[in-house]
């Protein structure tokens, strides 16, 4: 696959993106899913999701979906780094936020997990999968 910024450039980056790689976490999830997806592309203010499967979430319900909408996105595109935490007062109730950066290429984004109290917990490495 072509590098992202070859085929589109990164000013602006309107094209959608989805990564996937695979999450781990604590007593929860051991080696599942995890998808990383840009359905405006990755720049400021567009929408941002996170969709994973818990193997057994924290009410002990097996294969549990975990789908994290975070509606603000905040992009640096000179760093290649993005956060997308919920603002306070937010009427969206997520725990766990995310950021951090993208390879030079496009084909790999570092996802750094965090939870709602701002503790720094796993950080998984997605790879590519498709843009449109």
């Amino acid at each position: 696959m072509a590098s992202i910024e070859a085929t589109y450039g990164w000013e602006p980056t309107t094209f959608s993106a989805v990564y996937h790689g695979k999450f781990s976490y604590a007593q929860y999830a051991k080696g599942e899913n995890i998808w990383a997806v840009f359905p405006a592309g990755l720049r400021t203010g567009a929408p941002f999701y996170v969709l994973a499967t818990f193997t057994k979430n924290a009410q002990g319900i097996e294969n549990g979906p975990y789908q994290g909408l975070k509606p603000k996105l905040i992009v640096n595109h000179q760093a290649r780094t993005f956060s997308a935490k919920i603002e306070p007062g937010s009427s969206v109730d997520q725990y766990y936020w995310f950021e951090d950066s993208w390879s030079n290429d496009g084909l790999t984004l570092e996802l750094q997990m965090y939870n709602k109290p701002g503790d720094k917990l796993d950080k998984y490495t997605l790879q590519l999968q498709g843009t449109a």
